[in-house]
This record gives C-alpha cells, structure tokens and sequence, in this order.
C-alpha cells in the first residue's frame, strides 16, 4: 500500500510498506555504518584497495536489499503533447454594466475580480494546467492581454453569444481537448440561436452566469426608452415627429420629462405621467426643421431618484431634413390595387402619401399622415388640398365626391397640382365623370359605356418612348416582353386630347392606356388600364429594378412638375439608407442622390461610402448607378447590431461634388437594455449541449478547480518499479558473488 509521495518536480518518489521515506534513509545509514564497522576490523590485514572493494560490493548488495523490502516506486505526469487550449470568453456588453445591488460592482467588474490575485487569481493558477487565451466580446470577438483587464469596459453594442464562440473555436484550432470557459449574464440579442452555432463547433463551453434577475427583485425600479422612431426624412417648413417608447418599473404615477435635444438645444418636449405596467407608453415630440441639413438628436428622459440604470434613458436619432416632399392624396376603394400602389408610393424617400381607402360606401379611413391633416374624405377646402402637391383618385364612381369638392381639386390642378385618374371596375363613361367638374381637366375624351375584358400587355408609343416618365420601365413594354403578367381590363375613352400625348397603349386596337396631358398650370394623367398590382407581385424578386414602384413613383413626380427644374441649385449629395432600422442578418441599401453643378442629376460620378460599425470597424463600399438620373446604391449586411453610422462622398473627375451622412441601426437602440435579467437557462443549455457544465459567479470556484482536476487527469501516469526490475535481482546475485570471489582470494573466513 502506498503511504506518502515524496514530490520532486512532477515526479514522485512512492513507497510501498508501513515504513516511511525517512526510515529508508535511516535504514541505509545504519547498513553503511554496520558495513564500515565491520570491514574496519579487517583495515590491518588488507590493502586498502581491497578493503574498499568489498566495503563497496557489500554496500550495494545492502542497499538492493532495502529496495526490496520498502518497494520504491518512482512516478512522473507526462503530458499526452501540447497542453489543452482554453478560451477565456468574457461579455463586454453594454449590460455587463449593471450593477444588480447597489453595494455591489458591474457584472464586468466581477467577472474580472475572479481572475485578480485579490479574488482568487484564477488566471494564474488555469495557466498551470491550460495554454489560456484571453478574449472580451460583444459585437464581435477579440484577444486581451491578461494585465489589459482591468483597463476592460463594458461599453460594447450587442451581445453576439453564438459569433463569439464560432469565432473561439476557429482560433483554438480544433485539434482536441479544447474548452472555453464562457462569463456572460446571457444576454443574446443577434437573433440567431447560440445553442445551435455552440453545438456545431468542436469545443467544450463551461459557462459562468454573472448577474441575477434584476427586475424580479422587490422595489426595482427603472425608467427605460426602449425605442425611438421617426421618419426618415422631414421637410424643410413641415411638422416633423420623432415617437418615443417609454416603459418604467416601480414608478407609478410619476411625472417625468421627455426631451428631444440636437446637442444641448431642446427641440421638443412633453411630460409624461408613467403607468405601473410592463410595455411601452408612447410620447410624441413635434417640432418644425427650418434648414438643409442632417440633424444627429437624442431623445432623454430625465434619470429619476432611486433608478438602478441610467444608461437606458437615452437614445439617439437621425433625421434627414429635405427639401419639400412631393405630397401625395390617395383616394381609392378597399382593393388590392390600393393595397399595393400605396405601399410602392409610400417606399419612395421623395414622396409623402396619405391614404383615404373606402372599406364600404359613405366611409373613408385614413392611412398615414400629411402635414398634420385629418380627412374624412376629400378636403372640402382649398386651403387644406393646397397642402398636396398631387391627388391620385382610384376606382371610384362619380357619385361618391360633392361637385363642391371636385370643383376644389379642379382649381387646385389650374393653379399647379397634378391629378391622377386610376381606371378599374367603374369606367369613366358609364360612372358618371363625363359631367362632372373633372372631365375636362383629364387629358381623355370620356365615352359612355362599360369597361371590356381583355388580355394584354401595354405596349410603348413614339412618345413613351422619349418619356422620362418611363426611363427604366420602357424595356418592360417592348413587344418581345414576357415578363409583365397581362392586363385584364380597360376603361375605354373616345382617344387623347389635342395637347395629351399617348404613352402606353393596348396592342392590335392601339387603344389608350396610359395619357397624359397639362390642364391650367397643373398636369394630369389617366391610367385605363387594370388591374396592375399583379405587377408588383411577379417582380418583386427585382426589388428596386421593378417597374411597378417606379413607373407609379416617377409618373407622380412628372405631375408635381420635378421635372421641370432642379429644385436645389449647384452640386451636393443627399444620402440615406433604405430604412431606419433593419433586423439582425437582413441586407442593408444605402443610396445617394447627387447633383452636378447646374443643380442637374450627375449621372457620372464617382460615389462611395465609408461604413463605421458599432465595435469602431470600417468599411468601403463603392456605389453604382442606378437607373435613374443621378441614383446611386450598394448593398452589405451587417455583421452585428448597434448603430451604424456612413458618409457618402461624390467626386466628378478632380471636383468634389459634396458629401452626406446619416445612420441606421441594426436591432433596437440600446438593445442591451432591453432584457437586464441574467439568463441563465441559456447559458445552461450552452453548457449542456456541448457537455460542459453551468455555474453561477457565486460557485465559479468549483467549477474551475474541476477543470484543473479534468486536466491533470488527463496527463498519463508514467511508473517505474525500481524493486522490481529483474537486473535488480542478477545486480543482487552478482554483487554477493563477487564478494565471496574476493574474500576467498584475498584468505578471509
């Protein structure tokens, strides 16, 4: 039985037997000293050679002897290799900020204290039996000096649990025996699932939850602006609203002040009297942008006495502030061609609809807002249909308008608006319009009778051709077109006006489908044709290349006179990307309008972006031309939430053109303070699905001594039995022969 190990290095000296090392020692001094005594008798009667040889072959036959009877074992860890990686994942998110008691650090500052000598010195001690690699994450996944952590903050933009332990795995190598050790509180907010990316790597994750579920505490209390939300664009001169979402705990009944601010000026504000329950109260804050100009704002809401976080109060916002939008009325039946035109006009960044849609005779109800205007139905007023700069009326009979609001919409035409008239399944004729104030103010000769079935697909005329209107669209419309699904009906008119020009037509018949004509100082058009939204629906794997969208939104624009003229003078760049916020994975537009010296589209220009990503990474992208005159886009997905914020810059040959900048934002502002609760069933399934094990911070220390214990156990145990070994036994044999062979020759008894 093994007693006690004497430790020499990684290699023990073990015995077997009720003897310790020391009585080894002791037994071999006493057989050296009876041996010496023994042979000091014979010092008068031999050499002194001779005497040494057998004081020496006697002694080594002792000590063979002592072997044999305490058994000595000599024993050594031998490493199988390199030794095991592990990846020291720490979560420098924004959360692991919290502090979730008020006598206590950050999550962060926690983590940390487990691996400093004053809370244990974990790093040091992992490093005895690991080859640890330090990293911090949040967005993305990144290498820390050891003597760099206590310099770590938690200021990163989204947790991206799955990214960084994909990332880990990848730089350990995968060559077996590799384990990261994960210190999060959990908080996942890419929208992929983490599990299912830890599963698939070739690496162990033991996970260290840190924090604890802070909003089930007793007397928790919060005040949180979980999101911000405006258009993207406003006008110079126009109403512009910024939304925003407020939720609160353990504050009821309070009164707080909800700012919009661009650098220290208050824009806006309102007070807000916050409820007892979960979810979001929503305040407006409205103010009138007087200049052309990017305006980088925060919403704030006042940080309250007894608040656990204050880094959730606020949010930024970026408004782009344009000339004038062309203003757009839209007034049709509850059909899918409403459903669908709508939407394509209301995606256009130049244009700002307000839908009135008609769910069933005698009620309209209003879709979206314009200028602060509240219809019911046509403005019975001049001076609130002077706020649209075009009126779209659908598939309407003539019944459903007074003639006082269509004389309204006749004089608002005269002095410069455009009109719009859609054909569907009341035709022009047979509805009524012939006599209405309108007939004359459309570029058609109206006819009585029924609208007719047919299948076709229009077709250009001379003059669709030279139409800026159709610039893009015009390959849609050839004769050899396929792709456009057919019309199925048409609206018939005794033919064009005298000044109208014909743009689109049905084939064979060479009937009119699409014409437009000026009336005062004001334009109109009329489409015959139906239904078109089918259009939509068949080419929208085009996206922006599609003629549904741009056919509706460029015809718009004519009838607003954008064409005309430029509406700014001299070069610039206006950029924005195609929405505010985008979901985590979902691919990004940015696009720029740029304007040479005349103020005109520059279609020849050189455009690029310069992207900076929440974790402070760069990027460049290069813009091509789009179909219309001075378009420019590019396309990219985002690898991680945050704020994005890109500038735009357009170089024509030596001359700068000008620069712009705005920002999206990939996820909800301040995600990181969305959820404060640690989550510990995430990080527990992490752990189990990749065999690894789940403690909180309080119990980190027993799973890190087992990880040290699995190490040492996995080192191979190398043993030599010195007692043992055959040569010993020949060694003992020949030792003793030798003896008597010398003591005979030399005459001794």
């Amino acid at each position: 039985m093994r007693m006690r190990a004497l430790p020499l290095a990684r290699v023990t000296l073990n015995l077997a037997g009720a003897l310790s090392g020391w009585l080894l020692v002791a037994g071999a001094l006493l057989a050296a000293g009876a041996i010496l005594l023994f042979y000091r008798s014979q010092r008068k009667t031999l050499e002194p050679g001779a005497l040494a040889a057998l004081a020496l072959l006697r002694s080594l036959a002792a000590l063979l002897v002592l072997l044999a009877i305490f058994q000595p074992t000599i024993g050594c860890d031998r490493a199988r290799g390199e030794r095991s990686r592990l990846a020291v994942l720490l979560d420098a998110s924004e959360s692991m900020r919290i502090a979730d008691h008020a006598d206590l650090p950050g999550r962060l500052e926690r983590a940390i204290d487990l691996f400093s000598r004053r809370g244990g010195g974990w790093l040091d001690r992992l490093g005895e039996d690991f080859d640890v690699r330090v990293y911090a994450f949040d967005a993305s996944l990144r290498p820390i000096e050891p003597d760099a952590l206590d310099r770590l903050a938690a200021d990163g933009v989204g947790t991206a649990v799955g990214k960084a332990l994909d990332t880990a795995a990848e730089r350990l190598g995968g060559a077996g025996g590799e384990t990261v050790l994960l210190l999060s509180d959990g908080i996942d907010n890419t929208g992929g699932d983490p599990v299912a990316v830890a599963r698939e790597g070739a690496v162990r994750v033991h996970a260290i939850g840190v924090g604890t579920r802070l909003m089930a505490e007793k007397g928790f209390q919060d005040v949180v602006l979980s999101d911000v939300r405006t258009k993207r664009f406003a006008a110079v001169g126009d109403v512009a609203e910024v939304k925003a979402y407020v939720d609160a705990a353990g504050y009821g009944a309070t009164r707080v002040r909800v700012v919009l601010l661009e650098g220290e000026r208050e824009l806006a504000s309102e007070d807000l009297v916050l409820d007892d329950h979960r979810g979001d109260q929503v305040v407006r804050l409205r103010f009138t942008p007087q200049r052309l100009v990017t305006m980088k704002c925060r919403v704030r809401v006042d940080v309250q006495p007894g608040e656990r976080i204050g880094d959730n109060n606020e949010g930024p916002v970026t408004l782009a502030v344009k000339e004038p939008q062309v203003r757009v009325l839209y007034v049709d039946d509850a059909r899918p061609e409403y459903r669908f035109l709508h939407r394509a006009l209301g995606a256009d960044p130049n244009l700002d609809v307000l839908g009135l849609y008609r769910p069933r005779p005698g009620l309209f109800v209003q879709q979206g807002e314009v200028a602060g205007v509240k219809l019911e139905g046509l403005p019975d007023s001049a001076e609130v249909l002077a706020k649209f700069d075009v009126i779209v009326l659908g598939d309407l009979e003539r019944g459903a308008f007074t003639d006082a609001e269509l004389a309204l919409v006749r004089g608002a035409v005269e002095k410069g608006a455009g009109l719009l008239a859609l054909g569907g399944r009341f035709p022009f004729g047979k509805s009524g319009w012939a006599g209405s104030p309108l007939a004359e103010v459309l570029p058609v000769a109206l006819a009585p009778g029924e609208g007719r079935a047919a299948s076709y697909r229009p077709r250009l005329t001379a003059a669709g051709r030279e139409a800026d209107v159709l610039t893009g669209c015009a390959k849609f419309f050839e004769p050899d077109a396929e792709r456009l699904p057919p019309l199925t009906g048409l609206s018939p008119v005794r033919g064009a006006r005298a000044a109208a020009e014909v743009w689109l037509e049905e084939p064979g018949a060479g009937a009119p489908v699409l014409v437009a004509g000026a009336f005062g100082r004001g334009r109109s058009a009329v489409f015959l044709g139906t239904p078109t939204w089918r259009w939509a629906l068949t080419l929208r794997s085009l996206g922006a290349e599609s003629p549904y969208g741009r056919l509706w939104g460029q015809l718009v624009r004519w009838l607003a006179h954008q064409d005309a003229a430029p509406r700014s003078a001299g070069p610039g760049v206006v950029a924005f990307s195609g929405k505010e916020s985008y979901r985590p994975a979902e691919r990004v537009t940015l696009h720029a309008r740029v304007r040479g010296e005349s103020g005109a589209p520059e279609s020849d220009a050189v455009v690029a972006a310069v992207i900076r990503g929440p974790g402070g990474e760069t990027q460049r992208l290069s813009l091509a031309r789009g179909e219309e005159p001075g378009d420019y886009r590019a396309s990219f997905t985002p690898e991680a939430p945050g704020e994005y914020a890109f500038t735009i810059a357009a170089t024509l040959g030596e001359e700068r053109l000008g620069e712009a900048a705005d920002v999206f934002s990939v996820g909800r502002r301040k995600i990181e303070f969305e959820r404060l609760d640690l989550d510990e069933r995430l990080l527990g399934r992490l752990a189990r699905a990749t065999g690894g094990r789940y403690a909180p911070l309080t119990a980190a220390g027993a799973l890190l001594e087992s990880l040290r214990a699995e190490a040492i156990a996995r080192r191979r145990r190398v043993e030599i039995e010195v007692w043992n070994a055959p040569a010993a036994f020949l060694l003992f044999l020949g030792l003793v022969t030798a003896e008597w062979i010398l003591r005979k020759r030399l005459h001794l008894s």
